[in-house]
């Protein structure tokens, strides 16, 4: 239930409620700690967001989700190794997660590591040639590294996936 009203915009209030009531009904069911997290980063709140991800590392210490979404609000709060530690033992326990190349690309560009961010891309777009958001990742960290034309690039990418996708 909650999925659904999370797809009406105005009714986020509604999803919460009905992720707290799957977390009351079953406790140990890491999908609606999962959602509750999505929905707090969504919202701007990174400690609610990042409590209900421990949730669920303390009972799935490898779900790759809990793992990439810690990862980055660590890098976000300026925690770049710890946040890339997260990154790279979500990548270690699902290799299919673009998420995880793509954060971790961001992570890396951040600390001015530009050819191992450059690679995270690549791996990412492996992954999921059709994610856009590889895309827009790989503009930022380009952009910042004053690499314009090589960004502009990145960013028309993620474009053509959006407006391709319509």
């Amino acid at each position: 239930m909650g999925q659904t009203t999370l797809k009406s915009k105005r009714m986020g209030d509604t999803a919460e409620m009905w992720f707290k009531k799957a977390v009351e009904a079953d406790s140990s069911f890491v999908l609606p700690h999962l959602s509750l997290g999505k929905l707090y980063l969504q919202r701007g709140d990174t400690a609610l967001a990042q409590g209900e991800f421990k949730e669920v590392l303390a009972k799935e210490p490898t779900n790759v989700l809990a793992l990439c979404e810690s990862g980055m609000i660590l890098v976000n709060e300026g925690k770049g190794g710890e946040g890339v530690a997260l990154l790279e033992s979500a990548r270690k326990s699902e290799e299919a997660y673009a998420p995880c190349y793509y954060y971790a690309g961001y992570a890396y560009g951040k600390e001015g590591k530009l050819a191992d961010a450059v690679k995270m891309f690549d791996e990412a777009e492996k992954v999921n040639p059709l994610d856009y958001n590889t895309f827009v990742y790989k503009g930022k960290v380009l952009e910042a590294a004053r690499e314009w034309q090589k960004g502009e690039g990145a960013y028309k990418k993620a474009l053509e996936i959006i407006l391709s996708s319509n």
